[in-house]
């Protein structure tokens, strides 16, 4: 069987989402249900659209200008199998820097998540974590509100990130 992604949208050449160029996936499916959430029709896990990890894989090779994905959501890590696929196919072929936005805060997943979870942050360069709160809602690089955390992985991205 071929494993499959939801998303709710995918696109290439985004600025706004990480550093740098980037293609963005907006996974389909979250328990969080932030309220305030830009894009509530992310949250059902059985809509959305589908594609095999291998035409992801296609898309994201196919973005020649692109240096890096973001995977944000709905919530990613509900789809940690597919996402580890795609990111090891993809890696294996070119250096690309991985976003990741989450609801869930890295400590949680540290001590709590499934296998497949924490094998996908050790491929995050860069993790923002934390649920979106309407009420801290703030201009922030990357983020939406202030309880959320940008915090690097790896040093893919040490000194282009601002203090």
């Amino acid at each position: 069987m071929t494993a499959t992604l939801r998303y709710y949208h995918r696109e290439a050449e985004i600025t706004v989402l990480g550093p740098g160029l980037r293609a963005v996936i907006w996974l389909q499916g979250c328990p969080h249900r932030c309220r305030g959430c830009i894009i509530p029709e992310s949250w059902p896990v059985d809509e959305g659209l589908e594609a095999t990890c291998d035409e992801i894989c296609d898309w994201l090779l196919s973005c020649e200008r692109i240096e890096g994905i973001t995977f944000s959501g709905g919530e990613p890590m509900l789809q940690a199998q597919a996402l580890n696929t795609v990111l090891e196919r993809v890696l294996a072929k070119r250096n690309l820097g991985v976003v990741l936005y989450t609801g869930y805060r890295l400590e949680w997943l540290q001590k709590q998540a499934a296998p497949e979870q924490l094998r996908l942050l050790s491929k995050i360069d860069l993790l923002i974590d934390g649920l979106y709160e309407r009420e801290q809602h703030a201009d922030l690089l990357w983020r939406g509100s202030l309880n959320q955390r940008l915090l690097q992985l790896s040093d893919r991205y040490k000194g282009a990130i601002p203090a």
